[in-house]
């Protein structure tokens, strides 16, 4: 996925999440700098995958990783499929920078962490977006 691809991206979900929500490109490194409720996240790409995850969120360290699908030979789609994953990990982040995740008590299973509501945000968010546009009520 290309830089401006990822910016483009990122200002989207910027838009429609939060007003707060800013991006820049890390002086260092090529890692996006999100700002999620007045905390700042690291968004990173990884090549290498650990595990099976498309990616995750550490609310530790305010982490998102992102993997890249590099050596996937078989993967069609990569691009579509780590901007599912980005927009699925920033909604983790803004649930948990809300406190919702600590009002269950930081649950593994509370709903805050809840990977099959997690995705439904993900994949609709781009249908319900385009009802708000059309609707002229995204803002």
């Amino acid at each position: 996925m290309s830089e401006q691809t990822i910016r483009e991206f990122i200002e989207e979900c910027g838009k429609a999440l939060s007003e707060g929500f800013r991006n820049a490109l890390s002086a260092e490194t090529n890692d996006i700098v999100i700002n999620v409720l007045g905390t700042k996240y690291v968004i990173t790409y990884v090549d290498e995958r650990d595990n099976d995850n498309g990616g995750e969120v550490d609310l530790y360290d305010k982490l998102i990783k992102v993997y890249t699908w590099k050596d996937e030979k078989n993967v069609s789609n990569k691009d579509k499929i780590m901007k599912h994953c980005l927009r699925h990990e920033i909604i983790h982040a803004f649930l948990f920078e809300s406190g919702l995740n600590d009002n269950c008590f930081n649950q593994a299973d509370s709903w805050p962490a809840n990977e099959e509501m997690i995705d439904w945000f993900a994949i609709q968010y781009p249908k319900i977006k385009a009802i708000f546009q059309e609707m002229h009520i995204e803002d």
